[in-house]
């Protein structure tokens, strides 16, 4: 909760979630799969751990964000 709390505040002093604002609320895209459970990656039951934030005032310039896929790793 205090994470969340604190990325909350970023977006309210005006960043954005580059990956968010161009592809939308977009289920299933993880960064990060417990290391301890070897079918987390392979089911995509993960967490989205890193992000990519810029000012708002230069949201307008962002051309792409995504995610890369680190084949059989499950650390991000």
């Amino acid at each position: 909760d205090e994470e969340r709390s604190g990325f909350d505040q970023l977006l309210d002093a005006g960043f954005s979630d580059t990956f968010r604002s161009l592809h939308g609320p977009v289920e299933g895209a993880y960064t990060w799969w417990a290391q301890r459970v070897p079918t987390s990656k392979r089911n995509n039951s993960g967490w989205r751990i890193d992000y990519f934030l810029v000012s708002d005032r230069l949201l307008p310039h962002v051309v792409a964000s995504d995610m890369i896929d680190s084949g059989d790793r499950q650390d991000h």
